[in-house]
């Protein structure tokens, strides 16, 4: 495969993950003929996109530990952080959470819930879904503050490319607005994103095995557990089921990371 095959695949992922442009690649190529080994290869990069975001903020922390205090540069690091996991989906996630939420404030079933989800944190206004929005702020921003605190910053590598790595993997799954999956590929090829995602998590692993494995594990299991209701139940996904899964998956492997990799040291001394 040439050099733009590769530079394509790696754009058609980014922007099918994050809202926010490259500003160093530009997608100035002709759209390419859409194979199924191009298709895979998209898939592929949706773990290495989250290779990228976690280097971004190992250069964030980086810049900030090298010039401030590490109180305010963990600060500073979990406001940076907490801003780019909102909003690096137009905040779809969030309100999604905040959405499932409401859901007995509404009397709505899960399924029908989760048909009707919105599409912004704009879109949703009860005192549930506002409260629920509050609670998931507070815990980013103490997460992501321990996390920079404690010098486990590494751990971002983990959720970033098994949280894509879900997306990826529900991504083929058909749709349920026109029974066409986003990624089209053969349900025997359809593991290959998790080979990938596997050897990019051993380089966490070398850091913290326990917890690594056990994210792992439980991004495997989400994604398997989640794909068989909606083709049970819902007959299919779309973006906002996508995005919400993975958001629940994100906050789940923060919480894990408080748990397992501050030394049980919540609050600094």
């Amino acid at each position: 495969m040439s050099l733009n095959v590769f530079k394509k695949a790696l754009l058609d992922a980014w922007n099918m993950l994050i809202d926010f442009s490259l500003p160093f690649l530009k997608n100035d190529e002709e759209d390419m003929v859409k194979t199924e080994s191009t298709v895979i290869l998209t898939q592929g990069f949706f773990p290495i996109v989250g290779v990228i975001c976690a280097l971004v903020a190992l250069l964030i922390w980086a810049i900030l530990s090298a010039i401030l205090h590490p109180i305010p540069a963990a600060g500073i690091f979990a406001a940076v952080l907490t801003y780019f996991s909102i909003y690096k989906d137009s905040g779809r996630g969030l309100a999604g959470i905040m959405s499932l939420t409401s859901l007995k404030h509404k009397d709505t079933s899960l399924e029908q819930g989760l048909s009707d989800l919105p599409d912004g944190i704009a879109d949703i206004n009860n005192p549930t879904a506002t409260l629920t929005m509050v609670l998931v702020v507070l815990f980013k921003l103490f997460a992501f503050s321990l996390m920079a605190f404690y010098g486990y910053i590494y751990w971002l590598a983990a959720i970033f490319i098994l949280e894509f790595a879900i997306e990826g993997d529900l991504a083929a799954l058909p749709s349920i607005q026109n029974g066409q999956p986003l990624l089209a590929i053969k349900k025997s090829k359809q593991r290959y994103i998790w080979f990938t995602a596997g050897f990019l998590v051993l380089f966490v692993l070398f850091k913290a095995w326990v917890a690594s494995l056990l994210l792992f594990a439980a991004a495997f299991g989400f994604s398997y557990a989640i794909k068989v209701y909606c083709n049970d139940r819902l007959k299919g996904v779309d973006g906002k089921i996508i995005g919400l899964v993975a958001y629940i998956f994100e906050l789940f492997a923060l919480l894990l990371g408080v748990i397992l990799l501050t030394k049980g040291q919540v609050i600094p001394s």
